[in-house]
């Protein structure tokens, strides 16, 4: 079975300061190794009696407003359709709130005039066969107040000062450079909305190095994810540049950005360069809506729970670290959650009696957490322990399991 519930939000339509008509055109194609389903009518109330293969891709605007999707299609019989929240194969009506088959009698091509889209809500545009035999290529055109452009830079400051420490990598990705054993990193997370060629370029105040790391950046196995990196860029020492980097839709990449020796730190301004990318956005969350529990699908046996108060948040763990079973309790955080900005907290470890021998607990000091939120649902987590704890710790990458009460998504 085939669900998607987006979890990783990708946008195309970026903040506008203006309400001007603003156009972003992406391809893509129909194949017989996709998706399928049973393709819904064009008012979305039935299915019918046809198994169409079926491209789709997740959008998010950020003005509400009225948008016009044209969709042409390449020698075949195609169907366009908007979803919001949720596509699934097994259940094609939901969440279909417009469609059209062919426009004004071209069987080559689709038209939704208008549809509402509201900012900051995920909808899927999908594209499929008329009949199961209907296969091509095709390119979509999403016309409203939304900005976007065809070729995107996305430009992002940061500083590496204080930050924490990997074995930095080769630009290869292909093994550890004895010139960075502990070099100082600041971790980006970031997606894209077209599936296409990248570049990234960094200038730095200090001698700097770029890492992409795809899905995964564990900087206690650093080389694991690793896709490209590069040392100097055409401005010698300061500089840094991926020329070209294949990105694929609506995963989760990590742009590093480190010194080259350990002693390298400073501040700095890398730019991305592409088809449709997306940094994560500050969006400012209420402490109920952490409320929950957050796993690891790589850590079977481990996780968070995250319990909101009136005076803030406490997270506790329970699972392994580093091969041992470890449960750790937070300090309160009251200070505001926001999305792509990391929080931390003090977390203590209790060695207290057993239960044929009660006795006092003996709370110590484990280490730091430190929380960074992607998404409503997603998140990134480092536990790194301190004093006789030393040199343990671990990376995760968090899935919202269990919601609590309270809103979902940041207020």
């Amino acid at each position: 079975m085939y669900r998607f519930i987006l979890l990783l939000i990708t946008t195309v339509l970026i903040t506008s300061t203006g309400f001007a008509q603003q156009t972003f055109t992406y391809p893509d194609a129909v194949v017989a190794e996709g998706l399928s389903f049973n393709r819904p009518n064009e008012a979305c109330t039935a299915l019918s009696d046809t198994t169409s293969n079926v491209s789709i891709l997740p959008i998010r605007v950020e003005i509400s407003g009225e948008y016009s999707i044209f969709s042409q299609q390449n020698g075949f019989d195609g169907f366009l359709y908007v979803y919001e929240a949720v596509f699934d194969v097994d259940n094609p009506l939901d969440g279909c709130i417009a469609a059209n088959d062919d426009n004004d009698g071209d069987r080559n091509s689709s038209l939704i005039p208008s549809v509402t889209l509201l900012a900051d809500v995920t909808y899927i545009i999908a594209v499929a066969g008329f009949n199961s035999n209907d296969l091509g290529e095709f390119e979509n055109t999403i016309e409203g107040p939304g900005r976007s452009e065809e070729s995107f830079i996305e430009v992002r400051a940061g500083s590496t000062v204080g930050g924490h420490t990997f074995a930095r990598p080769f630009a290869a990705c292909n093994g550890i450079s004895g010139n960075g054993p502990n070099s100082a990193f600041s971790a980006r997370v970031f997606s894209v909305s077209t599936t296409a060629e990248y570049s990234v370029r960094s200038e730095q105040d200090f001698d700097g190095f770029i890492h992409v790391y795809d899905e995964r950046f564990n900087p206690f196995a650093p080389l694991l994810g690793c896709l490209a990196g590069d040392d100097d860029g055409p401005g010698g020492v300061g500089t840094s540049e991926i020329e070209s980097v294949r990105l694929v839709a609506g995963r989760t990449y990590y742009l590093v950005t480190s010194g080259f020796n350990d002693n390298e730190s400073g501040t700095f301004t890398n730019t991305l360069t592409g088809p449709g990318a997306f940094f994560a956005e500050p969006g400012i969350f209420t402490l109920s809506a952490l409320t929950g529990g957050w796993f690891d699908p790589n850590f079977n046996g481990s996780g968070f729970n995250i319990v909101a108060a009136d005076v803030g948040i406490v997270f506790t763990f329970y699972g392994y670290i580093n091969g041992e079973q470890r449960w750790l309790l937070s300090n309160v955080i009251s200070n505001e959650i926001r999305i792509g900005q990391q929080v931390s907290a003090t977390l203590r470890i209790g060695d207290g009696g057993q239960l044929n021998d009660p006795g006092a607990a003996d709370v110590v000091t484990f280490g730091t957490l430190f929380f960074e939120l992607i998404d409503c649902t997603n998140a990134v987590a480092i536990i790194d322990g301190e004093g006789q704890f030393e040199g343990i710790g671990e990376f995760f990458n968090l899935r919202l399991l269990v919601q609590g009460a309270g809103p979902q998504c940041p207020q």
